[in-house]
């Protein structure tokens, strides 16, 4: 039982640190994201630098390619909470079955 309890409290701080690297990646993704929107804001408001539409084009994709890495993230990190939700309820389940084994096996030597 206290091993099971250990485990689960591993798999919870590892979760976690997944969660807050995730975190951090989509952060970073999201400056990124909003740097070359900035970027690209500015060059059309510039158009008369002579910047090219295939550039602009280009930079449209990578902003789309972060977009869609974001919400890559956010669903494995859903994904991870659903997992940490299941593996305390079934700690839970494990504990109460214990204490339910124990008392049987009290009551069948009595």
């Amino acid at each position: 039982m206290q091993n099971l309890r250990e485990e689960l409290l591993t798999a919870q701080r590892d979760l976690t640190k997944q969660l807050s690297l995730s975190k951090q990646r989509e952060q970073e993704h999201e400056k990124q994201v909003n740097r070359l929107k900035r970027q690209c804001e500015q060059q059309e408001n510039d158009r008369s630098n002579g910047e090219s539409w295939r550039s602009m084009e280009q930079r449209t994709n990578t902003l789309e390619k972060c977009q869609s890495e974001l919400l890559v993230l956010v669903k494995k990190q859903m994904k991870l909470i659903e997992i940490l939700k299941e593996q305390r309820s079934h700690a839970r389940a494990a504990a109460l079955l214990g204490i339910t084994e124990k008392t049987f096996v009290k009551e069948v030597i009595a």
